[in-house]
């Protein structure tokens, strides 16, 4: 499985707030769902996202 380009920018919003709230709400979405893609992220082999 590859991770898809939605993945990656809330990857990268996360690291750039260094909080999965604030990415959040920088891309107007609840963290639930936010925090299920970047666990979805460290399902791919050879990748640990945090």
């Amino acid at each position: 499985m590859k991770p898809t380009l939605n993945q990656l920018i809330n990857f990268c919003t996360v690291a750039e707030t260094g909080n999965i709230g604030k990415a959040a709400s920088k891309l107007n979405i609840s963290q639930p769902p936010l925090s299920r893609q970047i666990a979805q992220l460290e399902t791919i082999p050879r990748c640990k996202a945090i």
